[in-house]
């Protein structure tokens, strides 16, 4: 493994700065610049458009971006484990050959029937 047990906490720690920081700077970066004071001040009455901004449309996404890669890993970890390889990945199973299929029929079926969002015209 590349990284020595005496090294692991050190990174982990820097790992984790890194992902709070990526996080915030992802609340406060957009269309529309709400400025790092700002950000903090969404509590306040007359910042009722930024909190809109912050806690209803960019926190959701932050957090669940943060949900769904913890997740992603959780299922390579778990995969390496099961088939004891650290190379293991979704096609040595067929994931991707079936993920692949599943996508073409949805094209070729729904595309021509126009159903709602499946529909590509």
């Amino acid at each position: 493994m590349w990284i020595t047990k005496r090294a692991q906490p050190t990174t982990l720690l820097i790992l984790a700065i890194l992902l709070l920081g990526a996080g915030v700077a992802a609340l406060f970066t957009g269309t529309i610049d709400i400025g790092l004071a700002s950000l903090f001040d969404t509590a306040r009455p007359d910042h009722q458009s930024a909190r809109l901004i912050v806690m209803e449309l960019r926190l959701p996404r932050v957090l669940l971006a943060g949900l769904v890669g913890a997740i992603l890993a959780l299922g390579g970890v778990v995969m390496q484990a099961l088939f004891r390889n650290p190379l293991a990945d979704p096609s040595l199973i067929g994931v991707t050959a079936g993920a692949s299929l599943g996508a073409s029929l949805a094209i070729v079926l729904f595309s021509a029937t126009g159903v709602g969002l499946m529909s590509l015209t």
